[in-house]
């Protein structure tokens, strides 16, 4: 007889049964884990219906819907909390000079956003009692 048979059947029958149970096991994991489908089709559905809803209430890229820009103009930037010190307008670009409070700053940086403005440099300056602002801006979208 063969070395591998003799010693297999020298193994007690408990030890032989365990051994086929686990390669039973073995072969059953496999075939499962062989004949499974991608995990893309397991999305639920009531999740890709909700993500189909979602999707066109997104805008575009780079684009800027029209309900929530303002037109642009210096002297809304006057007001209580800044106060308008030049405004030098050179085609699509410009520098806009304020003189404002720390607080009313980064109000000051959404303002623009909401009304096509690019920051494309500032500069913050300390004076007696504000800040003296100098902004670089551009126009996002030339229409």
């Amino acid at each position: 007889m063969l070395p591998l048979a003799e010693r297999w059947c020298d193994y007690a029958p408990r030890v032989r049964l365990g051994a086929g149970v686990l390669l039973f096991l073995l072969l059953v994991a496999a075939v499962s884990f062989a004949t499974r489908k991608p995990a893309s089709s397991f999305a639920p559905v009531p999740l890709i219906a909700q993500w189909k809803k979602v999707m066109p209430l997104r805008s575009p890229p780079n684009e800027v819907s029209p309900h929530l820009s303002k037109p642009f103009s210096a002297l809304d930037f006057d007001g209580a909390k800044s106060r308008l010190l030049s405004w030098q307008p050179s085609g699509a670009r410009g520098e806009l000079t304020l003189e404002a409070d720390w607080s009313a700053i980064p109000a000051l940086f959404s303002q623009l956003a909401e009304r096509n403005q690019a920051i494309r440099a500032f500069s913050i300056l300390p004076e007696a009692q504000r800040l003296t602002l100098r902004l670089q801006l551009e126009v996002i979208d030339d229409e």
